[in-house]
């Protein structure tokens, strides 16, 4: 009677309910792939996939508006002050980004490779489209690029894309993360 995680092998048929998940939300896989970190009961949680014990990540952490998990063990989330957080296995989460003038949030946070950068979308209004964009900040530095106008949700493919939703539809642009520069025009793949 209770929302919960599930794991089911892609080769099989069988899902298995995944102990200490009750009222998981915004699930997130480590890279090593044997974790997943979800948020429930006002924090975000881990737990090994193979089953065990949940830990505390973040303590009093809002309903994240996405996450994302980093190679180094980096766990970016949208948290309080609507802004990017970040926080490390026995570590307190800090904030990593700041909002600017005219900026309500920071929001779906996903790591570049090598958990040195993250893209984030920005929102300066609430409930409408068109205003948003996906933009990449250095995390040492706090430098911030802009790299879509009216764009949301943005993620690196290792082919060298980024995918990001536009309106409804799904987009993809050539990308370079080294350069953080998009590269051509954006091609639509599904809309809807």
């Amino acid at each position: 009677d209770a929302q919960q995680l599930f794991v089911r092998p892609l080769d099989g048929t069988e899902a298995r309910p995944l102990p200490g998940t009750r009222g998981a939300q915004v699930p997130v896989i480590s890279a090593d792939g044997k974790w997943v970190a979800f948020w429930a009961d006002g924090a975000i949680r881990k737990v090994p996939l193979a089953g065990g014990p949940a830990l505390a990540v973040a303590e009093e952490a809002w309903f994240p508006e996405g996450m994302d998990w980093g190679a180094s063990g980096l766990l970016v989330f949208h948290g309080v002050g609507e802004t990017i957080w970040a926080v490390r296995a026995g570590s307190k989460p800090e904030a990593v980004t700041t909002l600017r003038e005219g900026e309500l949030y920071h929001l779906t946070p996903h790591l570049l490779p090598g958990d040195s950068v993250v893209l984030f979308t920005v929102r300066k209004r609430r409930f409408t489209s068109g205003d948003e964009a996906v933009v990449a900040q250095v995390l040492a530095s706090g430098e911030r690029k802009l790299l879509l106008p009216n764009a949301t949700d943005a993620r690196y493919l290792p082919t060298g894309q980024l995918l990001f939703m536009r309106q409804g539809t799904l987009f993809a642009v050539p990308f370079d993360p080294a350069r953080l520069e998009v590269k051509g025009e954006p091609v639509a793949l599904l809309g809807g």
